[in-house]
């Protein structure tokens, strides 16, 4: 899903700003020691803690919410057409694509003067809001519901996030942050699995008060990034 919102960002929305100068004096700095200086980089590394726990709630899309949809969701009949929890979680899928292609155009237009902190934060809660609302729930229109609160969140967090991440890190190494970027997925994606496992014991009730805390804790981790990448920013002029 967010692989979608960022094809359909790229290709349609963004433009290239950036011009590269080419400088031949600058010696080659090794992977290992540049990998070590965007560890280092604690601001940086503050919102990739961020950036992971709301991936993490985004990666319930293909972990959690299948086995909810398969051991929860009441049957139901529409104009004859039988829909159980794998076609809800179909139906799901197919609404959030839709949703991207025909609004991802006048969301970004209404949130154009928004902040990517702002961005990221109501973005995220709706992501968060969603998927919870979809957890507690077992039946069509309320899970439908879930389903439109989820899309718009992630069609507002998307861009910010992605800009976000780029504002905080340093121009002349965004390969090696780039790299210690990725790790973000696996790293949700485990966590992901690991809740499915456990969610067993705690049931939908607890899954869905380990994303509200996770929401909670990712947004304040952005926050002081944010707060850390201004504060730099001053003292440097």
């Amino acid at each position: 899903m967010t692989v979608l919102v960022s094809f359909f960002l790229t290709t349609f929305v963004m433009t290239e700003t950036f011009k590269p100068s080419v400088s031949t004096d600058k010696p080659r700095e090794n992977i290992l020691q540049a990998y070590k200086t965007v560890i280092r980089d604690k601001t940086y590394m503050i919102f990739m803690a961020a950036n992971i726990g709301t991936t993490f709630i985004i990666m319930q899309f293909d972990n959690f919410l299948p086995v909810h949809l398969s051991n929860s969701f009441q049957m139901v009949k529409i104009l004859g057409f039988e829909i159980y929890g794998q076609r809800m979680l179909t139906i799901f899928l197919i609404l959030a694509c839709v949703m991207v292609v025909v609004l991802m155009t006048t969301m970004n237009k209404l949130t154009k003067d928004w902040s990517h902190q702002k961005g990221f934060v109501l973005g995220s809660l709706f992501m968060a809001a969603g998927m919870i609302f979809a957890f507690m729930t077992t039946t069509f229109t309320p899970i439908f519901i879930a389903g439109v609160i989820y899309t718009l969140g992630e069609i507002v967090y998307t861009p910010s996030v992605q800009t976000l991440g780029a504002d905080l890190m340093n121009p002349e190494k965004i390969g090696s942050y780039n790299g210690i970027g990725a790790i973000r997925t696996p790293i949700a994606s485990i966590l992901a699995a690991l809740l499915v496992s456990i969610s067993p014991i705690i049931k939908a009730s607890g899954v869905s008060l380990i994303l509200a805390f996770v929401e909670i804790l990712a947004i304040i981790l952005a926050s002081i990034a944010v707060s850390r990448h201004q504060k730099e920013t001053l003292s440097v002029y």
